[in-house]
């Protein structure tokens, strides 16, 4: 198919360039538009244009909410007016959850009015149907080109890794994120590494591959803040577990319904449970000298991770998420589980 794709291409690590990279192997042409660019929204709401460009049988929609900022909502509008009545399919596409935090309000936003809207938040149903908008879970994913082994490298030997925002993380309704980091900083002292180091940018790329390859265990962690009623969040992760599954990662994560079942191969513990937690940390440092404790088809380590790599490959790359949404959007829509 013909598919335009709008989103943030600039940043060399984007989820618009993963996604773009992906559609690209499932032998796709990708029409880029770069989302802060006026002209690129003129030609897809401009009626002549898209007249002349109806060979156009997608337009799949990757938001950067501050970019979205800058282009007038009525120009975004007249696109999905457009695309609706030229029978083009219009997906919106995000990994971020809405409900429950201080972005509620973006929700009104014309990219939620898309024809299919696909995000990770698969645990707020209800409240997206209220709101009449035609919303479907999309578990997040890992770039294909990414699902390999790294190599150890003794700067990033650890017994405990945490990768993410831990010095300023920035959903103030998320407790835990601070309360994690001081827990495995107080239990494991300087067995315990957190990147990015201060004053550090984010480590992209195969490099991250080597940081998750050298430590004994992942602990991973998303915005799990609980639903208006107090029941506990399902169906959301962050791209966190997918991304370091698939980078071979051993990862320990809080068990969150739905996201167990999809992902099956990182290790769950009970949100809360600190003694939970250590024991089964303890036991991912322990299984490196004592493999029957956790162990891949060789009876190693190594070959759990290798394994967990080829599985992350099969289900859950962009590769395979993209061609499950395609496959959904032309089917009438669905959930991609």
């Amino acid at each position: 198919m013909r598919i335009a794709q709008i989103g943030n291409f600039e940043p060399e690590y984007s989820t618009e360039n993963e996604i773009r990279d992906a559609l690209e192997r499932l032998g796709h042409q990708v029409v880029t538009l770069q989302e802060q660019d006026n002209s690129g929204w003129r030609w897809v709401s401009d009626e002549m244009m898209f007249r002349i460009t109806s060979s156009i049988d997608m337009i799949i929609w990757t938001s950067t909410i501050s970019l979205n900022d800058q282009i007038d909502f009525g120009t975004q509008y007249r696109m999905l007016d457009l695309a609706r009545r030229f029978d083009v399919p219009t997906v919106a596409v995000h990994l971020d959850r809405w409900w429950g935090l201080d972005r509620e309000d973006q929700l009104q936003r014309p990219f939620f009015s898309c024809q299919y809207v696909y995000t990770a938040d698969g645990g707020h149903q209800d409240e997206f149907r209220e709101m009449g908008i035609n919303h479907f879970w999309m578990p997040p994913a890992v770039s294909e080109r990414w699902c390999r082994p790294g190599e150890h490298r003794d700067e990033y030997d650890c017994d405990v890794l945490f990768v993410g925002n831990w010095m300023d993380y920035g959903h103030r309704e998320w407790k835990h994120r601070p309360e994690l980091i001081e827990f495995l900083s107080r239990t494991y002292g300087d067995r315990f590494l957190a990147l990015p180091r201060r004053n550090r940018p984010a480590i992209r790329g195969l490099e991250l591959n080597d940081v998750y390859w050298s430590a004994k265990v992942v602990v991973g962690d998303s915005c799990l803040v609980p639903k208006p009623d107090g029941s506990p969040m399902t169906h959301y992760c962050s791209d966190r577990v997918p991304e370091t599954l698939g980078r071979g990662g051993v990862l320990a994560h809080p068990h969150v319904d739905g996201v167990d079942a999809a992902f099956e191969r990182f290790l769950p513990w009970d949100l809360g449970d600190w003694d939970d937690l250590r024991s089964l940390i303890d036991m991912c440092i322990d299984a490196h000298g004592n493999p029957h404790a956790w162990a891949g088809k060789d009876g190693t380590v190594e070959g759990a991770r290798l394994d967990q790599i080829e599985f992350m490959k099969a289900n859950h790359t962009y590769t395979v998420r993209m061609g499950q949404v395609i496959d959904a959007v032309l089917d009438g829509g669905r959930e991609i589980a």
